[in-house]
Order: structure tokens, then C-alpha cells, then sequence
């Protein structure tokens, strides 16, 4: 029995060391799994942000949220170099690079495009509800501060209102070069509306202004129509 006490060590030291190593590579597995996991989450997220820079212009996506969009895009493509990338994203790491080093630039120009069709407007106010979550999210993770937060999700919601009242302003602009009066107020009038709702939150009033000389100017050709009409009825 006492000779069988050398190979029973032996036995309980392989069987200890099959065990470690055993958890050993569990607990790479595991760790291989969430580091995977979390790179394609990030992946994710800046293919997403990506998508929305690349279709929201400067009028919609004011230059400080931007410019936080495209930093956490460019660290998070830098920090995934390793990553297999498809082409689609390769194109994204580029575009959002180039457009990282131009916005800090000093030739910067924020362009001034405004939303002239309804497919442009469901494009723009789509991409813009990308943005309100990934916000929450590097909030809760203390990436950004409350205020901060703040201030980025109430630019977010003027700028969707806006992209509505643009194009109710081209679409009154339409019908009054076709002579439609009445109705080119109506749009204007609701474009006011809107303006006025949103101005309790982000203050607008340069907007609120522009609308209101649209409406007054269209009231007083149909002030002036009206008149004339009454004359020549008498």
C-alpha cells in the first residue's frame, strides 16, 4: 500500500493541474467571449453614429454634438483596428477621419443645407433618434455629464422640430409661387406653431421672426386681394 502513495501524489498532482489549467482556460474563453462581445458592440455603435453623421447636415447637427459624435467614432474604429472590418465599414473609418481632422480645422465650414423634401425629412429625423440613446448610454457610464447630456438631447429635439418647419416653410414658399395664398399660410402658420413649441425649450427666436414675416407679408397680399375684390364688387 505505502509503495502506491508516490503514484497516488503523482495521480492528485495531475488531476490538480488538469483542473487549474482546465479553469485557466475557462476564464480565457470567457474573457475572449466578452472582449468580443464589447468590440462588437462598439462596432455597432459607430457604424450607427457613422451612418447618422454622414446623412445629417451641419443645420441638424449642431458643431459641439458633432464634434463629440466623430471623436468617440474615430477612438472607437482606432481602438478596433484589429477588428475584421467589411468594406462598408473601412469606408466609414475614412469618411469619419477625414471629417474628424476637417471639422477641427480653421477652414471649417458648417454648410447650411436645410430639408426641402419629405424623403430627405423622414432621412434626417431618423438619424437624429439614433443619437438621444448612445447619449443616455455614455451618460449613465459617466462619459458625459448630466449637463452636457442636457444640453446635447434639447438640441437634438429643436433640430428635429426644425427639419419639420423647414420643410413646411419650402412647401409654403411652393404654393405661394403658384399663387396659393391661403394655403401658403397655412403652412407658414403651423411652421409658427411649431416654432413656438420648441422655443420653450431652445430659444428660437431669429426663427420665430423669419416665420412671422413670411405670414405677415402673405396676409397683407391677401389684405390687398381682398380689398380690391371688395371695390370691384361695388
Amino acid at each position: 500500500m505505502a509503495s502506491l502513495v508516490p503514484y497516488l501524489v503523482w495521480l492528485f498532482i495531475l488531476v490538480f493541474c488538469l483542473f487549474v489549467g482546465y479553469l485557466l482556460y475557462r476564464d480565457h474563453q470567457v474573457r475572449s467571449l466578452a472582449r468580443l462581445k464589447a468590440e462588437e458592440e462598439l462596432l455597432l455603435i459607430c457604424d450607427k453614429l457613422s451612418n447618422a453623421v454622414r446623412i445629417l447636415p451641419d443645420r441638424y447637427l449642431p458643431i459641439e454634438l458633432k464634434s463629440m459624435l466623430l471623436t468617440y467614432i474615430v477612438n472607437g474604429y482606432t481602438k478596433l483596428a484589429n477588428h475584421p472590418f467589411t468594406m462598408e465599414q473601412l469606408s466609414y473609418k475614412k469618411e469619419m477621419t477625414l471629417l474628424f481632422e476637417e471639422i477641427y480645422s480653421d477652414t471649417y465650414i458648417a454648410s447650411d443645407e436645410k430639408v426641402v423634401t419629405a424623403g430627405r425629412l423622414e432621412q434626417v429625423q431618423h438619424a437624429l433618434l439614433k443619437i438621444p440613446t448612445f447619449i443616455k448610454r455614455q451618460t449613465e457610464l459617466r462619459q458625459i455629464d448630466r449637463a452636457s447630456a442636457k444640453d446635447y438631447l434639447e438640441k437634438i429635439r429643436y433640430c428635429h422640430a426644425l427639419a419639420k418647419i423647414d420643410i413646411l416653410m419650402k412647401q409654403g414658399d411652393d404654393l405661394l409661387d403658384m399663387d396659393k395664398k391661403a394655403s401658403a399660410l397655412e403652412h407658414y402658420r403651423t411652421a409658427l406653431t411649431d416654432a413656438e413649441k420648441i422655443n420653450l425649450l431652445v430659444a428660437c427666436d431669429d426663427l420665430i421672426k423669419t416665420i412671422t414675416r413670411s405670414i405677415q407679408q402673405v396676409e397683407k397680399q391677401l389684405h390687398i386681394n381682398q380689398n380690391v375684390q371688395q371695390i370691384n364688387e361695388r
